[in-house]
């Protein structure tokens, strides 16, 4: 699996915080970004995009995100690590990805808990976005 991403004027690599629940309330994506262990990082850009684009990251390797989506009352997650930057045969740029779990409706991040970094923080932000309905902000920042 891989993560294809931008850089910032300066050439680090970036990843954003997006996403929302629908204006139909049916359902939504989201993605929130954090550091290795679950931690909070401070954004390099923000924005204010209806169910959009919220917060952009300095990434880097073993950093982590968080996608999901939602329908109605249920939803899925799905937590990856940062890996290695490699260079698609157009030319683009992506970080190879190691799947770290999966979590469906009402499941925690107990599985994790042993051995492995917490996220539930990171976790009830990417809930609370997915219940947001045209959320137009980031949930999940330092600062």
């Amino acid at each position: 699996m891989k993560e294809f991403f931008k850089r910032t004027k300066k050439g680090s690599p970036i990843l954003w915080e997006f996403g929302g629940l629908s204006a139909d309330k049916k359902g939504g994506i989201a993605q929130i970004v954090c550091g290795p262990k679950g931690e909070r990082k401070t954004p390099v850009i923000t924005k204010s995009e209806k169910n959009g684009r919220h917060a952009a990251f300095v990434v880097d390797i073993g950093d982590v995100f968080i996608y999901g989506h939602s329908y109605d009352d249920s939803f899925t997650m799905k937590i990856y690590q940062l890996g290695k930057i490699k260079t698609s045969t157009d030319g683009k740029e992506y970080f190879e990805l190691k799947l770290l779990g999966e979590l469906w409706k009402n499941e925690a991040d107990k599985k994790y808990k042993k051995n492995k970094p917490t996220f539930s923080a990171a976790i009830s932000a990417l809930r609370r976005k997915l219940k947001t309905r045209n959320c137009k902000e980031a949930m999940y920042t330092k600062g």
